[in-house]
């Protein structure tokens, strides 16, 4: 009887050992680093197999925080020319992500095209960070900062 005693008081203090030992706050940080690499790697995923993307401007009128006509766009621009699509894509080379983001303000949007079908929709806040473009997707999920010069370079391009 004492050998089963002392067997099941082993088990005991090595399963709560073991319990005692997991890093939670390691196997979190592992979580966010996955998600994080999932959400980059979906868009990345977007950019390389889109053989089109249109630009459109919204119209905020004098103030640039408030959204006057959800359907008024009042410029576009799309295109197909490779040489854009990489100078796009180029802007996220070295990427800075934002992560969830607060709704932002969509100045602009950029819709990626695979064939003829629309793929994803993203939208860019020109206005919520000095100096930069944040970029996110519909859902507020996965925001990306690029220099605003840089896009506006981009938009310039012909």
């Amino acid at each position: 009887m004492k050998i089963i005693t002392a067997f099941c008081l082993l088990i005991l203090i090595l399963i709560f050992d073991s319990c005692n030992s997991y890093d939670y706050e390691k196997e979190m940080a592992n979580v966010i680093e996955k998600a994080t690499l999932a959400r980059k790697n979906k868009f990345k995923n977007i950019r390389d197999s889109s053989y089109k993307l249109v630009f459109s401007l919204y119209d905020y009128g004098q103030d640039s925080t408030t959204l006057f006509d959800p359907n008024k766009i009042i410029w576009t621009d799309s295109t197909t020319n490779v040489n854009k699509i990489a100078k796009f894509n180029n802007l996220f080379t070295n990427l800075q992500d934002g992560g969830y983001c607060w709704p932002g303000v969509h100045h602009y949007s950029i819709s990626f095209y695979n064939n003829k079908n629309s793929m994803e929709q993203y939208f860019v806040d020109t206005s919520a960070v000095n100096g930069k473009a944040m970029f996110f997707d519909g859902g507020y999920q996965a925001s990306y900062y690029v220099d605003l010069k840089d896009w506006n370079s981009l938009l310039a391009d012909k």
